[in-house]
Formats: structure tokens, sequence, C-alpha cells
């Protein structure tokens, strides 16, 4: 199974996957791992074709790609009538995959920006420095 999904591959490069070539593969293992149909894996690879091809048409690198613009691309297919269920999650999976081998930053943490919370860090810096 996973032999034919890496031979579909070639099929899905040309479209724009090329992007992504370097962590394609460890994508499709891994969703072969969990068990995706054939028919699934050539999608979700479709999929991806899309984004790398959506992100370039935005002058935009691998380096880029974080949730705010999987959402633009995302909600751009949904406008389109191209959204499919599936491609959310598969898009988010991805962003996850690209994260853990250290293609793409996490998201910075968001920070309370409230007086109480400042008053917290204020004070926990008095603290430390005590």
């Amino acid at each position: 199974m996973l032999k034919r999904s890496l031979q579909n591959r070639a099929a899905a490069e040309p479209h724009g996957a090329d992007l992504f070539a370097p962590h394609l593969d460890s994508f499709v293992a891994t969703l072969a791992k969990r068990g995706y149909a054939n028919s699934t894996v050539r999608e979700r690879q479709r999929l991806l074709g899309d984004l790398a091809r959506w992100l370039r048409g935005q002058d935009l690198a691998l380096a880029h790609l974080h949730e705010q613009v999987a959402n633009q691309f995302l909600e751009e297919r949904r406008s389109e009538g191209h959204l499919r269920n599936g491609d959310a999650p598969t898009v988010r999976h991805f962003l996850e995959h690209l994260r853990e081998r250290g293609a793409i930053r996490s998201p910075e943490p968001a920070t309370d920006g409230s007086p109480l919370a400042t008053l917290r860090r204020h004070y926990a810096d008095h603290l430390e420095k005590q």
C-alpha cells in the first residue's frame, strides 16, 4: 500500500507538491500507518499539491506557512466550492508534521494583555529579582 502511495506521489508532484517534496514521503508514510486508503492518500496529496501551488501564487515560501495562511487557503477553496470534507484536518495535520520535522516554526503562544495578566507578570518579575 505504501509503495503504491509513493508511486502516486509522482503524479502529484508536477502539480506543485515539489515545494513539500522533502516532507511528503514521511507524511504519506504517516497516513499509511494510520490506515488511510490509497485513494484517500492520493486525495491528500492532491490537496497538498494545491496548497503548494497556492503558496507559490501568493509568493510565499514553506517557511511562511502557518495557521492564518492555511486558513486563507482553505477559505479560498471554500469560496470556490472546492473544499472537501477532510481538507482542513489534513492541512492542520500536515502543519503539525512540518513542525515536528523542524520545517516550520511553532506558533507563538498568545500573550494575555489584560490588566490582571500584566500585573501578574510584573509581580512575577519582582519576585524573581528579589
